[in-house]
């Protein structure tokens, strides 16, 4: 963008054509009102507005809009923007619109200031999809995208992904009361912009005593904390690893569980009241480079609240993706490296993919 363009100058993605491209049919987007975009930046507190707007019907002849501005911060560096639509701005015209059909989405640097000279890009523009209206069924979420990033803070508990999802921690309470210190946080593309986006948590425990039945995961709800409809897919890919003291040692590989949950049912007589399918997988040890594809068809039904959900329909109604580390899979202590090291697990991207 020059120095000479007007601010109104940018970039226009037109949906209008694509049916579910709109993001009046994306239910997702009408629960948590967050859309988020890749930003590359020639400098930091450079404002980039996103405008949704009817494609027939544009903005400049007096149509439907909705406008949100956020600055970046980095300069020359990708990070990913979160427009939260239900903080408008003042040119959005005021309360969200969800009477509005909104099928054209426009990306305008310097739209607030005089232009200046620098090269702008932009990728991955994601609007998350849920379950419909109603509560039964679900629809299918944008690009089998769970969670790319994650914000917020362990210690203010705000922690959730990019798309509305929220995430956290569960552990054995005598880890917990027990242990010599915990540590966690969110390491997403606003604090590391390069790395792998992630949140983590750990403790440290004593050597003694070594509880053996203990338990301690992580969990990442769908996006806008809906469900998430996996159907048109036929693997879940995601990275999750955990501490190099414990997880890389020629002495321990852990065996995680993955777990995926349906919705909460009254049927569901289980700890976490929801159906469940699971897979068993054997820890790899090459830390954030870690990766697991894995097939509908490794999945095994954990819990079918009574006969009601197979794996299919557990996997066309996703709500929660769980990893956890349970008994001899848990290791807190270390002793072939001559000290007593946590037990850490990072949690990042997720993704349905075929």
């Amino acid at each position: 963008k020059s120095a000479s363009s007007p601010v109104w100058d940018g970039a226009t993605i037109d949906n209008s054509g694509t049916g579910a491209g709109s993001l009046t049919t994306s239910v997702g987007f009408s629960v948590s009102k967050v859309i988020t975009l890749r930003v590359y930046s020639p400098a930091a507190g450079r404002p980039i507005a996103l405008k949704v707007e009817n494609a027939t019907n544009p903005s400049y002849q007096g149509g439907p809009f909705m406008q949100v501005t956020v600055s970046t911060t980095k300069a020359n560096a990708w990070e990913t923007l979160t427009f939260n639509f239900n903080n408008l701005d003042s040119s959005g015209g005021g309360a969200y619109d969800s009477a509005a059909v909104f099928n054209r989405v426009s990306i305008v640097p310097d739209n607030v200031t005089p232009s200046r000279d620098g090269i702008f890009y932009f990728d991955e523009l994601i609007y998350p999809k849920g379950a419909s209206s109603g509560g039964g069924g679900s629809s299918a979420f944008n690009g089998g995208i769970f969670a790319s990033d994650y914000t917020g803070s362990l210690a203010s508990n705000t922690q959730a992904s990019t798309l509305g999802g929220s995430v956290g921690f569960f552990f054995d309470t005598r880890l917990y009361s027990s242990k010599a210190y915990d540590a966690g946080s969110v390491s997403g593309a606003a604090a590391d912009p390069g790395g792998v986006h992630n949140f983590w948590y750990g403790f440290g425990k004593v050597a003694t005593p070594v509880y053996t039945d203990a338990y301690f995961g992580a969990y990442v709800n769908a996006p806008a904390n809906a469900s998430a409809n996996a159907s048109p897919f036929s693997n879940i890919k995601m990275k999750f690893w955990g501490d190099a003291e414990t997880w890389e040692k020629p002495n321990f590989t852990p065996s995680p569980e993955i777990v995926l949950q349906g919705p909460t049912n009254a049927a569901c007589t289980n700890s976490s009241g929801r159906p469940e399918i699971s897979k068993i997988v054997t820890g790899q040890k090459i830390g954030a480079g870690s990766e697991y594809l894995i097939a509908k068809a490794q999945f095994t039904l954990k819990s079918s609240c009574g006969g009601a959900y197979t794996i299919d329909t557990v996997w066309s109604a996703i709500n929660v993706v769980v990893v956890q580390l349970t008994g001899t899979n848990l290791q807190y202590t270390n002793q072939d490296s001559g000290g007593s090291y946590p037990t850490f697990l990072n949690i990042g991207p997720i993704s349905f993919t075929n």
